[in-house]
């Protein structure tokens, strides 16, 4: 699975992830670390990706979470779909997350 850090309508970060693998590679497309999937870090590790995700979505002891997640078609939280339906967007800023 490829999965792209967006800014507006660039590519920030480049990410191909390998499920079965749990193994994960990527490039950076910009100097700012705040606008990169993995900040300042040269390697990332599947868990590394999987707390990427995690940043993206509402916090799993929010209120109404079962709500949220009712809402999005999604009878538990798995931040990988969340950020799936949301596209990991943020109230805050203009970073998003493309599939593909």
């Amino acid at each position: 699975m490829t999965v792209e850090l967006m800014y507006k309508d660039k590519v920030m970060t480049r990410t191909v992830v390998d499920e079965v693998n749990k193994t994960v590679s990527f490039e950076n497309f910009t100097d700012d670390n705040i606008r990169r999937m993995f900040g300042c870090k040269k390697t990332a590790t599947y868990e590394d990706f999987e707390r990427f995700l995690e940043r993206r979505c509402f916090p799993r002891t929010r209120d109404n979470a079962s709500d949220l997640l009712n809402t999005l078609g999604l009878t538990e939280y798995n931040p990988l779909e969340i950020v799936k339906k949301t596209s990991g967007k943020m109230a805050h800023d203009t970073l998003w997350v493309r599939f593909s």
